[in-house]
């Protein structure tokens, strides 16, 4: 590979689909969900929406559904973005169909039937989102709505279920992003492909023998990353050796979508020799950079060496001010890990391991047989950590 690389009351106008594959973050003006339909699971609500994290969705089954929420202050919207759920393509049919976005500016939290509402968009009949796992589409809007805090996203027509796994306003100052695929290199099959790193489950991965394999991101909005993401494959312990061992992380603002031969990438971070990931299935490990880096939309990272003939990734993600990194786990509960959480990262973590995370991620429980709810004070000074189902199994559930 040969490369050029710098160190250092409106109508919808668009549908786009933003990729095949996303991983949604949430940063610190996140919406916040303050009342909806319960979904037909508690670990399904509305509040799922705003998580920033592809691996959990809102689910319902009840007729005209809808989730309220607020900004930390009055923003004109001038667009949004829905993301399907990480199993619309097992089960097919759960798009919401006909829609509309209300929003409001009141003293107390509005009512679902409250008289103040003002339509900002209305879809009827859409076709434009398809059944794909973890697929971002955004609706434009002809011209920016009106500035309001509280918004109300209603579907009007549905299948018997319907399902979302994130709602994003688009804004001036929103850092609310969506991560999706450009390009990378191909997998060993159809079912391991690079998109696998972006689709928020820790059961599939990104498998290739490519020389030097790659991926390409596309962030809907221009981010500067603090560090990022890898997740082991699913199957590390039973096929040892498939880690990647050097790497570099490289990021640029390209007019259009650029590939790995793009004369203009900068490089954003270097892995030379890793020691740090081990073989153990679907293991969260954060890469944290000396300082963050400047904003880019595309971030391709690029593996210079493996440590075998194979390498196998099962998820990425860009960590940015604010993030929230979801994602499912092997045991179907949802991880979710962020950099800015007093005592590290949550999640399925080793127990006794800081697993390669520094010192602001250690997760230091000292031992396998923790019980559910015990406190474990041995988490390097950055607080306790809450162990809910160790049970001699070695992995923070």
């Amino acid at each position: 590979m040969k490369m050029l690389k710098k160190a250092a009351g409106m109508i919808l106008t668009s549908a786009v689909m933003l990729g095949m594959a996303a991983t949604a973050f949430g940063a610190g003006n996140m919406p916040t969900a303050v009342d909806g339909t319960k979904g037909v699971k508690t670990s399904e609500n509305f509040e799922n929406l705003f998580d920033g994290s592809v691996g959990t969705k809102w689910c319902v089954a009840k007729t005209d559904p809808y989730v309220i929420f607020s900004l930390p202050s009055q923003q004109s919207v001038t667009g949004y973005t829905l993301v399907t759920a990480n199993d619309s393509l097992q089960w097919k049919g759960r798009n919401p169909k006909s829609w509309t976005l209300y929003g409001c500016n009141s003293a107390a939290v509005p009512g679902v039937d409250d008289s103040g509402w003002t339509v900002i968009d209305s879809v009827t009949e859409d076709e434009t989102m398809k059944n794909q796992n973890s697929t971002a589409y955004e609706f434009a809007l002809d011209q920016p709505a009106p500035a309001y805090q509280y918004y109300k996203f209603q579907v009007e027509e549905k299948g018997l279920t319907m399902q979302l796994s994130e709602l994003i306003l688009e804004y001036g100052g929103s850092s609310q992003a969506v991560q999706q695929m450009v390009d990378g290199a191909n997998g060993i099959n159809n079912g391991e492909g690079p998109d696998r790193m972006l689709d928020g489950k820790a059961s599939t991965k990104w498998c290739t023998i490519n020389s030097e394999p790659w991926i390409i991101v596309e962030m809907t909005t221009p981010v500067s990353a603090k560090g990022y993401y890898m997740v082991t494959g699913n199957d590390s312990s039973r096929y040892k050796g498939r880690n990647p061992k050097s790497w570099t992380l490289y990021g640029c603002n390209a007019d259009t979508a650029p590939d790995e031969n793009y004369g203009g990438w900068e490089v954003v971070h270097q892995v030379t020799d890793d020691t740090a990931m081990e073989d153990r299935n679907a293991a969260s490990y954060y890469f944290a950079l000396g300082q963050a880096s400047p904003a880019y939309r595309y971030y391709m990272l690029q593996i210079e060496e493996k440590q075998s003939s194979m390498m196998q990734l099962s998820e990425f993600a860009i960590d940015y001010e604010g993030l929230t990194f979801g994602y499912t786990g092997l045991n179907g509960t949802t991880s979710t890990e962020s950099s800015e959480s007093s005592g590290g990262v949550s999640g399925p973590l080793m127990c006794g391991s800081c697993a390669g995370r520094g010192s602001n991620h250690c997760f230091v429980c000292q031992g396998s047989g923790i019980s559910g709810g015990e406190q474990c004070d041995n988490c390097g000074g950055t607080g306790e950590v809450r162990c809910t189902a160790c049970n001699g199994t070695g992995w923070i559930q």
